[in-house]
């Protein structure tokens, strides 16, 4: 079952508000979404992906239906290994 919930937030500095939405799946979150008006180089939409564990696997960042980024997330058991693009580029490594 997909639960999504809008947040508001009255940024003083700014003087503006931020609306997002947020939807979880199975105690997980699966997708954030921003409701105002961004340029197209910045996400509006971000998607996650999980493995059986409930480890996340995948981020996919999204302008419309432009993807902008599509990473994965590599695991070496319960430690977050580093992250590789769809063409296996590895984009991070962390080290324990």
């Amino acid at each position: 079952m997909l639960t999504c919930v809008a947040f508001e937030v009255w940024k003083r500095r700014r003087r503006s508000r931020s609306a997002t939405t947020r939807c979880w799946a199975e105690n997980r979150l699966v997708e954030v979404r921003v409701m105002a008006t961004r340029p197209e180089t910045v996400a509006d939409r971000v998607s996650f992906e999980y493995d059986g564990f409930g480890r996340r696997t995948r981020v996919v960042e999204r302008h419309g239906n432009m993807v902008l980024q599509d990473k994965y997330l590599v695991w070496c058991g319960s430690q977050l290994c580093g992250e590789v693009d769809g063409s296996g580029t590895v984009l991070k490594a962390f080290t324990t």
